[in-house]
């Protein structure tokens, strides 16, 4: 089994206003082929504080595929007469090594927020490496 710990800080500044980012998380790799991971963050700055949870799962299927997916969660206040807003998205994805060069890879989400009760995306990739 291994396990892995990570944090950062981020600041981003937007010309009209910085905001403040503090990430931490950890890897637990209960089996060689299975990595889960689950991380915190914080923001507080230009839009206001914002408290959030990712978790994900990569498995890989086999020497060539790997299979991933995730979840999501965000409440943000963003001052007193808006209150709370809550955000949340779910995705699935992939990547399959064609050669020892060339790969693809997809990844299919689905957002739902305040501006939108279901706002699915998706996005492929062919990735050649020099």
């Amino acid at each position: 089994k291994q396990y892995s710990v990570n944090a950062g800080y981020t600041r981003q500044s937007y010309g009209y206003g910085v905001t403040d980012v503090i990430e931490m998380g950890v890897g637990i790799r209960p089996m060689d082929d299975l990595r889960v991971n689950l991380n915190y963050d914080y923001l507080n700055g230009y839009d206001g504080k914002n408290n959030g949870a990712r978790s994900s799962i990569e498995y890989d299927a086999s020497k060539d595929l790997n299979l991933s997916a995730g979840f999501d969660y965000n409440v943000a206040k963003y001052d007193a007469t808006t209150g709370e807003v809550i955000a949340r998205s779910t995705w699935a994805g992939g990547k399959y090594q064609i050669s020892k060069t060339v790969s693809v890879s997809g990844r299919v989400e689905n957002n739902i927020n305040s501006f939108y009760k279901h706002d699915w995306r998706g996005r492929f990739a062919l990735n050649v490496s020099f």
